[in-house]
């Protein structure tokens, strides 16, 4: 699995009642696949292992429990948020 630092980072719904990443990998703004695993300053997708670097500031946040309470409410609890 390969394993990148995601810096400037936001969490974003997706199709199909997912969330994923927004944030800059090597210079480059990118959106990762639905995330699939969570822990204290690590996020997995199904193909790759993040590691938060800073994250974004802003309300994203809110818009993320407003719009995926669930997913929001797993993140905080596996300490991401």
């Amino acid at each position: 699995m390969k394993r990148k630092t995601i810096n400037n980072w936001k969490i974003v719904p997706t199709t199909g009642n997912t969330v994923s990443l927004i944030g800059e990998v090597d210079g480059q703004v990118i959106q990762t696949s639905p995330i699939a695993q969570a822990k204290p300053g690590e996020v997995r997708t199904q193909n790759t292992h993040y590691v938060l670097g800073e994250k974004m500031p802003g309300v994203w946040e809110i818009q993320l429990d407003m719009r995926r309470p669930s997913q929001s409410e797993n993140l905080r609890k596996n300490g991401v948020l």
